[in-house]
């Protein structure tokens, strides 16, 4: 842990108020990351708590408790925190929980965008296992998927680092037509919760160029399919607040 870290943050989100200063904030909106311009309106170390209002007449639909990540040339990392409260027709979102986020949460390079429809994957193994499964999100370096099977068998024939090829098929946007893809590719996590009910894999996917020109036109085309049900539910939720 670094320091007394709600504290820091909220002094840090303080100072950037005290200058004028604004923050990013960034939602994820089906797997795909929007960044939003905020004002600090209040940062009340007293109850751990900051409220922050938007520039743009724009807000992504949230809950309450979703997390929600907070960048600033005054931060030394990434913040994390969770809304507590948000109203939209002030532009205004409160937080709390603030702490740093770890790892490279925050700073991926690669967009991941969440299928529109579920998409059905099979995992073979080198041991001659196939593994099938669905497909949580997707970008140019990795596949995180949930597995239907065992959580035992897993744990024995996905080890971290072991080979395998992913097989599964690619909508092509505006047609009918569904691509077949096999790529190589290696585990590099897997994750079981406490129940043994559900395991979750990420693989790092190794991709020919004929196989990454198709996964980023896809990719491209998913986020605009995402900006654009972003933009329709915003009108929406504008509309019903006027």
């Amino acid at each position: 842990m670094i320091g007394n870290q709600p504290q820091e943050i909220l002094a840090d989100l303080a100072y950037i108020a005290q200058h004028r200063r604004t923050v990013k904030m960034i939602v994820n909106f089906r797997g795909m990351p929007i960044d939003l311009t905020a004002h600090v309106v209040r940062s009340a170390g007293a109850t751990g708590t900051v409220r922050l209002r938007t520039m743009q007449r724009q807000m992504i639909p949230v809950q309450k408790n979703d997390l929600i990540l907070l960048q600033s040339e005054l931060f030394p990392f990434t913040v994390m925190a969770k809304i507590q409260d948000f109203n939209l027709r002030n532009q205004i979102v409160s937080l709390q929980d603030l702490h740093y986020a770890s790892g490279s949460i925050g700073n991926r390079k690669h967009v991941r965008v969440q299928p529109e429809y579920p998409l059905q994957l099979e995992i073979n193994t080198a041991q001659g296992y196939k593994i099938p499964g669905r497909m949580i999100d997707i970008s140019l370096v990795g596949i995180s998927a949930e597995l239907e099977v065992a959580a035992s068998l897993v744990d024995e024939v996905l080890p971290t680092q072991s080979p395998v090829e992913v097989m599964f098929k690619i909508p092509m946007v505006g047609t009918a037509i569904n691509q077949d893809l096999q790529i190589q590719a290696r585990v590099a996590h897997l994750h079981v919760d406490e129940n043994g009910s559900m395991c979750r894999v990420g693989l790092f996917i190794l991709l020919a160029d004929e196989e990454q020109q198709t996964l980023r036109r896809y990719i491209f085309d998913r986020q605009t399919s995402i900006l654009n049900d972003i933009q329709k539910l915003n009108n929406e939720m504008l509309q019903a607040v006027v």
